[in-house]
């Protein structure tokens, strides 16, 4: 299965993938906390479907998230990180998908 990963260190929007895709695993880490910083995963579709949220703690730095989606789960038009609030820390995201089979 194909994977994209991305290193966040800013508030604001990242596309991670502007397709609809399946995903299947999300593996997140924080190496920094940052101050009151909070990311999320979810679809570009309208409304965005929030997959994966969190808020970075000092006690989580280092320590690696794993979720594991069998099966798999739609995310309509595509995926987006969302960080937000005081100062950015530091996330690592891996995130492995199927492609959305397109018609024929």
């Amino acid at each position: 299965m194909p994977e994209v990963r991305s290193h966040i260190t800013a508030n604001g929007t990242t596309t991670l993938i502007d397709k609809g895709v399946f995903v299947a695993q999300v593996v997140c880490t924080c190496s920094n906390a940052g101050t009151t910083w909070t990311v999320s995963l979810q679809s570009r579709g309208s409304p965005p479907m929030t997959l994966v949220m969190g808020d970075t703690k000092a006690a989580d730095v280092g320590i690696p998230q794993i979720s594991k989606f069998d099966p798999p789960v739609l995310m309509e038009s595509g995926v987006n990180v969302v960080a937000a609030g005081g100062t950015a820390g530091a996330l690592d995201i891996w995130l492995v998908y199927q492609p959305f089979p397109t018609p024929s």
